[in-house]
């Protein structure tokens, strides 16, 4: 339990709770619920000629449920749903932090993973999220005005619907790893805004698929090292958006090789 007691905004109070029930040994059920706050910082303050002093802070309310099974030492399943609201929510629009007036993120994550035989390890990570922005203001000058459309609700930016990693460890001797990973990352959508229709329209990053992978030795008992080659085909893709709508947005890395040690105490 938190209590805030600001200066500048009215006072609050976080709390965050959750409870386990085991009903036997190879199941355990899982609940969470917390309620949260954030000022806005410096930056979204200031930040010189894109700060807004008037910004509100936000507040959100969440809550998570899962359910663990566990057969033996051969398979784990965990299978959670989760739910977040935020109240003036901060985002950047026209180069500005603004407050949303609200942001729903729901979705569910899924994560079995298989050891079928002492050599090898299967894991999966799938994540579906649905996250929206709502603007509650009966002034349709405060609403969004995207693709010739007035709208109170869109898809929040960003934020990919789906995401998926999958990895294989082998191991290949007693102290020889070799792992392998996949990573799906689902479209992601921003919103910029059009002076010369002066509308927002909608830009997208594609969806894309990365392979890794590292191979692991381990030398006397407490030395590693390790060759990692992230993006095995060289793919080309986005990480991130720019700053207009006909930029060509920031590029991310192509094949990267490295070499690391690690020493364990």
């Amino acid at each position: 339990i938190r209590w805030d007691k600001n200066n500048d905004y009215s006072d609050f109070l976080s709390y965050s709770m959750g409870l386990l029930v085991k009903p036997e040994r190879s199941l355990r059920v899982g609940l969470s619920l917390g309620r949260g706050f954030r000022p806005p910082t410096f930056n979204e303050l200031y930040w010189p000629g894109a700060g807004n002093p008037e910004l509100k802070p936000q507040e959100s309310l969440q809550a998570n449920t899962y359910v663990d099974y566990t057969i033996k030492n051969k398979a784990f399943l965990r299978i959670s749903g989760f739910w977040r609201n935020v109240k003036n929510s901060i985002s950047w629009i026209n180069f500005s932090p603004r407050n949303i007036d609200k942001l729903t993120v729901q979705g569910v994550e899924i994560n079995p993973r298989f050891h079928p035989v002492d050599p090898l390890t299967f894991s999966v990570t799938l994540v579906a999220k649905r996250a929206k922005e709502e603007r509650l203001d009966q002034d349709t000058s405060n609403h969004w005005y995207v693709d010739g459309v007035h709208l109170k609700e869109r898809r929040a930016p960003f934020t990919p619907e789906i995401k998926f990693s999958g990895s294989l460890e082998w191991d290949i001797r007693e102290n020889t790893t070799c792992a392998l990973s996949s990573i799906y990352t689902g479209e992601r959508i921003a919103y910029f805004f059009d002076f010369v229709d002066s509308e927002y329209k909608i830009k997208h990053i594609a969806p894309i698929t990365l392979h890794n992978i590292c191979l692991t030795q381990k030398i006397g008992g407490s030395f590693f090292i390790s060759l990692r080659v992230d993006n095995i085909f060289d793919t080309k893709n986005t990480s991130n958006f720019g700053y207009t709508l006909d930029d060509k947005d920031y590029p991310a890395p192509g094949r990267v090789i490295s070499l690391g040690v690690r020493l364990k105490g």
